[in-house]
């Protein structure tokens, strides 16, 4: 893990010109290598995987994730991006405060 980013900062400090022409087109490699890791290891861990599904763990844990995204969603302000809060706003609404009716 710490040698892509040595590498990508070493890159950025000495070959800026080189950095600027990556970042077209690397956020689709980094997230295509991403998915095929995943998915390798998946099919790696498969029978791993049978056997806690059977016992309903996989399931309660994906429903838990989904559950979250959907009540972020539906307490969550209208039609304002995130990055247009302001830092306090941001960690308030990220506490679970009202930050939207202040």
């Amino acid at each position: 893990m710490a040698i892509p980013l040595v590498a990508g900062l070493g890159i950025r400090a000495w070959l800026p010109e080189l950095a600027q022409m990556g970042l077209e087109y690397l956020p689709r490699v980094a997230l295509m290598a991403l998915l095929v890791h995943v998915t390798l290891y998946i099919l790696a861990s498969l029978p791993e995987f049978s056997l806690l599904s059977g016992a309903g763990a996989v399931a309660f844990a994906v429903a838990f994730a989904v559950i979250g995204i959907v009540i972020g969603y539906v307490i969550g302000p209208r039609g304002v991006p995130i990055e247009a809060l302001g830092s306090s706003r941001r960690s308030r609404l990220l506490n679970g405060t009202r930050a939207w009716a202040l």
